[in-house]
C-alpha cells in the first residue's frame, strides 16, 4: 500500500545520486503518497529570490494491487493464480452493502481483525472477530461470528528447505467443517491436495510454469479436480492455460466443468496506472455467452477508479481512496442500464 516507506524511498533515490547535480540546499518533498516529487531549489543569486519549483513524475513504488501490478513466473505457481489478473480487475472492490474493517497488529506479530457487514435485505450487521498468530512459520488464526455459525480455527505452516522448494500445510476446523490441504512449490510447479472429511471430498491440483530464454513471456498450464467418496465419481475436472507476454498482457483460456462450459479472459496493462481487462463464458448446453469488460484508473497515488460492464447490461462502477497509510475507503455502486431501479450501492472502510 502507498505510504510513508515508499515516500522514504523516494527521498534516499533523490539524495543517493538521481538529482545529485542539485545544490546540497534543495529541499526534496513527496506528493501524492510516493508518485511524484517536488523539488524546491531557492535561487543561487539572491536570498530573497523566490526559490525554484519543479515536479518530477515517478512510478517506481507502486502498490501490489495497484493496476500496474502483473504477475511473474515467481508469483504464478499455483492452479488458482492462472488468470488471477483478470479476475482481480473485474471482481475486486466491488462492493455493494457497507462493511468496516478494524484490524491491528501487536509487535509480537499477533493480529486483531474486527469486521461488520451489514445485510441489504434485512438491515442486520453480521459481526466477525479473528485473531491471527504468527511464529517460526505457523499460522494460527481464530474466528468467532455471530448469528449461528460456529467458531472457526484456521492453522497454517509453511516452510522452505535449503533447494527453495516451498511446504505448506493448511486447515479449517469447526463443529461442521473438517478441511486441509498441502501445497508444494518447487521450480515451475505447484501442487495442492486437499480434503473435505464431512463432505468426503478430495481435491487436486497441478500447475507448471514454462518459460525459455529466447522469449520474456511464459505460459502456465494446469488442472484442478475433485473426487466425491461416497458417490464413487469425479464431481470436478477444469483445466487452464495462460499466456503472458512478460511486459503488459495475459490471456488465459479455462475449460470448466468437465467440458461443459468454456472461459476466456484478457488482461492488458495499457500504461502506468492505466489496465483493462474482458471476460468470456460460454456454456454449451444452452449455447448462452455472456461477455464482461472493465477497467482501471489511477488518478494519482492514492485514488483509483474502477468500472465494468456486462452483456447483460450492469454496469458496476468503483472509487477506492487511501485517505492516509493503511486506511482505505471503497464506494461501489451497479446498476442495470435499462432499469434504474435496481441500483445497488455499497461503502467500505478498512483501517489497519
Amino acid at each position: 500500500m502507498w505510504g510513508t516507506e515508499c515516500n522514504e524511498r523516494l527521498r534516499r533515490l533523490c539524495r543517493s545520486g538521481l538529482f545529485s547535480c542539485l545544490p546540497e540546499e534543495t529541499e526534496v518533498h513527496t506528493v501524492g503518497l510516493g508518485t511524484s516529487i517536488l523539488l524546491i531549489t531557492p535561487s543561487p543569486a539572491l536570498d530573497h529570490t523566490p526559490p525554484v519549483y519543479s515536479s518530477i513524475y515517478l512510478s517506481s513504488c507502486r502498490s501490489s494491487d495497484s493496476p500496474d501490478s502483473f504477475p511473474s513466473d515467481q508469483k504464478m505457481k499455483m492452479y488458482s493464480d492462472i488468470g488471477k489478473v483478470a479476475k482481480k480487475l473485474l471482481t475486486d472492490d466491488y462492493i455493494f452493502t457497507n462493511k468496516i474493517k478494524v484490524a491491528s497488529k501487536t509487535q509480537d506479530g499477533c493480529s486483531y481483525t474486527v469486521t461488520g457487514v451489514q445485510n441489504p435485505k434485512d438491515d442486520a450487521i453480521a459481526a466477525e472477530v479473528s485473531t491471527k498468530l504468527k511464529a517460526r512459520g505457523a499460522t494460527v488464526t481464530g474466528k468467532l461470528q455471530t448469528g449461528a455459525k460456529d467458531p472457526i480455527i484456521e492453522a497454517k505452516y509453511e516452510t522452505k528447505d535449503s533447494d527453495g522448494r516451498n511446504y505448506t500445510v493448511a486447515g479449517d476446523f469447526s463443529r461442521n467443517l473438517a478441511k486441509s490441504h498441502v501445497e508444494f512449490i518447487s521450480g515451475p510447479l505447484g501442487i495442492k491436495i486437499g480434503a473435505d472429511v464431512l463432505a468426503s471430498h478430495i481435491t487436486g491440483s497441478a500447475a507448471v510454469a514454462i518459460s525459455s530464454s529466447q522469449y520474456s513471456g511464459f505460459a502456465v498450464a494446469g488442472a484442478e479436480t475433485q473426487y466425491n467418496i461416497a458417490d464413487k465419481e469425479v464431481s470436478k475436472l477444469n483445466y487452464a492455460l495462460s499466456f503472458f507476454d512478460g511486459r503488459e498482457s495475459e490471456c488465459t483460456l479455462h475449460v470448466l466443468d468437465q467440458a461443459k462450459s468454456g472461459m476466456i479472459s484478457y488482461s492488458h496493462h495499457v500504461r502506468p496506472g492505466f489496465s483493462v481487462g474482458a471476460q468470456v463464458l460460454y456454456v454449451r448446453e444452452s449455447a448462452a455467452t455472456s461477455l464482461c469488460v472493465g477497467s482501471a484508473y489511477r488518478l494519482d497515488g492514492a485514488t483509483t477508479v474502477k468500472g465494468k460492464l456486462d452483456s447483460a447490461g450492469t454496469l458496476s462502477l468503483s472509487y477506492i481512496q487511501n485517505v492516509r497509510p493503511n486506511t482505505t475507503l471503497i464506494m461501489s455502486s451497479k446498476f442495470n442500464t435499462t432499469n434504474f431501479d435496481s441500483a445497488k450501492f455499497g461503502f467500505s472502510l478498512a483501517l489497519e
